[in-house]
């Protein structure tokens, strides 16, 4: 049951014998409706204190829910973007590894071919410098033999014989004992120029022994060799006459 103020100052008792003295009776219903009516105001403003409190809440708990919601939102974004990146990171990362790989096996494959094509380069010169080596044994044992043969021809008795002799030599003679010296096995009539020399090839050595008189000089030009009795061909030595 709800009591007002008014009510309580409206109140109205029966007389009876023997009662409270209405005046005070009176007087404590004013105190009451007063407190009464005190206490009703302090309610209505604590009301609306209430009020106004649950309406900041609610504000407040709006806005928390949006700043949640936005948290969230920025949350989830970050973690997208941050999973994009990682994502785009790991697949930079990945082919720049490829790209890196490929040029290093280009590299290697260039370099293996430039270390290939160097090794198979210097194994033709270390096989050329040993043909050419052993061409130049060959070529210097063959010259040893040439000049000694040649040395042994002109210190022969028969061109000593010869040379001995104030008499002018023939060609014939000079064969001849070119003939008897075995120096020679044959002596063509071809090989003998009256007015040049041939001239030897770069390839084949050339020895000029001169044996000098009053009367002639003797050139010889060996220009082939016999490798099987260790002899020159009778095609090597041509004679040019003194004029």
């Amino acid at each position: 049951m709800s009591i007002e103020p008014q009510d309580i100052q409206q109140k109205q008792f029966s007389n009876k014998m023997r009662g409270y003295n209405p005046v005070e009776v009176d007087e404590f219903l004013d105190e009451v409706a007063f407190e009464q009516r005190r206490l009703h105001d302090e309610i209505d403003t604590l009301r609306s204190q209430l009020n106004e409190a649950k309406s900041r809440i609610d504000y407040f708990d709006e806005m928390k829910e949006s700043l949640n919601k936005s948290i969230m939102v920025a949350q989830d974004a970050a973690d997208k973007v941050k999973i994009s990146s990682k994502r785009e990171a790991e697949f930079t990362s990945k082919e720049a590894q490829k790209e890196a790989k490929s040029v290093i096996d280009a590299a290697h494959k260039k370099a293996h071919s430039y270390i290939g094509e160097a090794a198979g380069k210097a194994q033709k010169v270390v096989i050329a410098t040993d043909d050419l080596k052993k061409q130049a044994r060959s070529f210097r044992q063959k010259f040893e033999v040439l000049l000694e043969s040649q040395l042994q021809m002109i210190k022969g008795r028969d061109w000593d014989n010869l040379l001995s002799s104030d008499e002018l030599l023939t060609i014939g003679e000079i064969k001849e004992a070119m003939r008897n010296s075995g120096t020679l096995d044959n002596f063509q009539d071809e090989s003998v120029h009256s007015e040049e020399v041939v001239e030897v090839t770069p390839d084949t050595p050339a020895v000029e022994p001169e044996v000098q008189d009053d009367q002639q000089t003797v050139v010889v030009f060996p220009e082939d060799y016999n490798n099987e009795n260790g002899n020159p061909t009778s095609e090597g030595f041509h004679v040019k006459p003194k004029e």
